[in-house]
């Protein structure tokens, strides 16, 4: 592993020990167990600075979603990807590794 990634993690250390909960993913959703499915939270690594409004369209580009994706900065550095398809969420997911940057992006 390189040393830069070796500290990195998508917990942070001042959290409590559960990390993230999701109970309800969505902006508009229903909060109902197939909105958090199509959710995927994921951490650039890296200790530079992302800019979030590039990232976000960069990202929404490349993986070209049937739908849109909802993207939301969350505490320690995170990413809320929220999709509207379940395809969608197949195909990001199966289809990592992805990179920003030459940073991974790690989902989870």
């Amino acid at each position: 592993m390189d040393l830069a990634f070796e500290n990195l993690s998508l917990l942070e250390e001042e959290e409590n020990e559960d990390g993230l909960v999701i109970d309800q993913c969505s902006v508009g959703g229903t909060g109902t167990s197939s909105d958090v499915e199509l959710c995927v939270v994921g951490r650039i690594l890296t200790e530079q600075y992302v800019n979030f409004g590039i990232m976000k369209a960069r990202l929404a580009s490349i993986w070209k979603s049937k739908k849109d994706i909802f993207m939301k900065e969350v505490r320690g550095g995170r990413i809320l990807f929220q999709f509207y398809h379940s395809l969608d969420v197949k195909r990001v997911v199966d289809g990592s590794p992805w990179f920003f940057d030459n940073n991974p992006l790690v989902l989870h």
